[in-house]
């Protein structure tokens, strides 16, 4: 009995994920990262699998478009995100971030103000090579403030006149094809004490259907989907 309730259980957390994410009225597309720096001796490329994205249309305000950054609960039980760069697309500006409540604080701009190791990526991921480079970090020193796992982050932008989230999406998609195409979009982040260990930065990547469950927390963490928009 305990078998099959299992089953059903499976089952079911596979149609409520594929509502939330097929959804018209929600209209979100997910995206996972990849390590660019090697700080932790492997340990970063193992930890992108906990990092999400997912970027929603906000129904009732379409010049706005609302990005979730998640640390989801996996391997690692320490890992605090602690900085965001977008790069920077048909954005116009930061119009609010919006902190999970408990202990995530982050305020606009960062420091350092470029993406850790992103001077590395071929085209440089710095603002010397947008338009313009948006950023947000956590308000306090010592990570308390950041994103640790089971945390989530939003941040609402602004778009430029005109732009609709279609016009994200094509943007983010361009930032993976073509990086220096005029209206392309690059996201990144840097997140510190990885096993308890030295920082490693992330950008933005495509994510394969099959993994887009262990993303959203589903299975031995079950079904924890939540919403800002």
């Amino acid at each position: 009995m305990k078998r099959v309730e299992k089953h059903y259980m499976s089952i079911l957390g596979l149609v409520l994920a594929l509502v939330v994410i097929l959804s018209p009225q929600t209209r979100g597309n997910l995206f996972g990262f990849s390590a660019i720096t090697n700080n932790n001796a492997g340990n970063g490329s193992v930890f992108a699998a906990q990092l999400s994205l997912e970027v929603t249309e906000v129904i009732s305000h379409p010049e706005q478009v609302l990005f979730t950054f998640r640390n989801n609960l996996g391997l690692f039980t320490v890992g605090a995100l602690s900085e965001v760069y977008f790069a920077d697309g048909t954005l116009l500006g930061i119009a609010s971030i919006i902190n999970d409540p408990g202990n995530v604080v982050f305020k606009e701009g960062a420091q350092p103000k470029d993406l850790p190791g992103g001077e590395n990526l071929e085209p440089p991921f710095t603002g010397e090579n947008t338009t313009a480079l948006f950023a947000a970090q956590e308000s306090e020193s010592g990570n308390w403030a950041a994103v640790d796992p089971g945390e989530s982050l939003g941040i609402l932008f602004n778009l430029q006149s005109g732009a609709t989230f279609a016009n994200v999406i094509t943007a983010i998609g361009l930032g993976f094809t073509n990086p220096l195409a005029p209206g392309s979009l690059r996201i990144g982040i840097h997140v510190q004490k990885i096993g308890g260990a030295n920082s490693d930065s992330f950008i933005l990547t495509p994510v394969p259907g099959a993994v887009i469950l262990g993303l959203l927390g589903l299975g031995a963490v079950g079904l924890k989907l939540r919403k800002f928009a």
